[in-house]
Parts: structure tokens; sequence; C-alpha cells
């Protein structure tokens, strides 16, 4: 049988960041409308590793 170990807490480091950027327009030009657009979006987030209470070790994530 396997043992509960029962609820608890550990706590950890972690670094997010989220970056977005946008931009829009429009103009024309006789009989031409032209709408350009463009768009990025990058989130990342890390933590380190760290051993928690039962002195398990637990790797970083990337």
């Amino acid at each position: 049988m396997g043992r509960e170990l029962g609820p608890y807490e550990d706590a950890s480091e972690t670094d997010r960041y989220m970056l977005r950027a946008n931009l829009t327009g429009e103009f024309g030009t006789g009989n031409w409308r032209i709408r350009p657009q463009a768009n990025l979006t990058h989130f990342e987030e890390t933590q380190g590793a760290y051993t928690d209470s039962l002195n398990i070790a637990i790797p970083d994530r990337s």
C-alpha cells in the first residue's frame, strides 16, 4: 500500500513576463485602401529548482 502524505505547502520562486505589441493603421490613395496590421505576443515563465519540505528535489522548469 502507498503512504498517504496529506496536504502540505512549499514555496518556490517563479519569474514570468508577457510582452505584447500591436501596430495598426489605415491609409488610402485613389481607389486603394491599405490597412497594415502587426501583432507580437510573447509569454515566458521559469521556476528555479528547489528541495521541497519532504526533501524531494524538484527540477527547474522553463
